[in-house]
């Protein structure tokens, strides 16, 4: 089963100091202080001028719910799965604080991850990392955009949709790196599929949202 937002990383057989695991944990380190250092820019930032305000421990549990509600696609010979989670964010990049809905998204992940899915501390390192780097490109896209115009006009739905579509290959992109550094092999062709679907799912979900 391929996820977008969740990597399985492989076991190798061969471990030196610089290979396997001490890359992937460099790599999980330079992702997290670049996702902590956008959002202190972040926190610096204002909501977007409206009457609701969505505070983090609002839409944490809103995050916790839309990661656990993981939706099952087949595609052709593969299974992959994606959750909500775009449902939640595009709520937070109209309605909260940009750092705080990085905290929400984070939080409410890093729950579901530990509670549920029990992933080993070096997975839920990684995931948590882009988790966090991931919402905040949202955030930054979103406002670079919705700049432009009215937020509840157009420009507001075109805003949100991007802020959800460009952090994607990113993302991909992150995940491939921790694979081939544990020693696995990545599927191109797979990776365009798992890159296509997600991509039409995440739109879906942001017009929802």
């Amino acid at each position: 089963m391929t996820d977008t937002h969740h990597t399985k990383i492989p076991e190798t057989s061969r471990r030196s100091h610089l290979d396997g695991p001490n890359r992937v944990r460099l790599l999980i380190g330079f992702i997290a202080a670049l996702a902590v250092a956008l959002t202190a820019t972040l926190a610096t930032w204002e909501p977007l001028p409206s009457p609701v305000t969505l505070r983090w421990w609002v839409l944490m549990p809103l995050f916790y719910v839309a990661e656990i509600a993981v939706v099952h696609i087949r595609f052709r010979r593969e299974a992959h799965s994606m959750s909500l989670n775009e449902i939640p964010l595009v709520l937070g990049l109209f309605f909260a604080a940009p750092a705080e809905l990085v905290v929400a998204q984070v939080t409410g992940a890093l729950l579901v991850l530990i509670i549920h899915r029990r992933q080993p501390p070096i997975k839920l390192a990684f995931n948590v990392s882009q988790f966090a780097l991931s919402a905040a490109v949202s955030v930054v896209v979103f406002r670079t955009i919705v700049g432009l115009g009215d937020p509840l006009s157009g420009i507001g739905a075109v805003a949100a949709i991007l802020a959800v579509l460009v952090p994607l290959p990113m993302v991909a992109a992150l995940i491939s790196r921790v694979i081939q550094l544990m020693g696995g092999q990545v599927d191109a062709a797979e990776a365009r599929n798992v890159l296509l679907l997600s991509s039409v799912g995440y739109t879906i979900n942001a017009g929802l949202g």
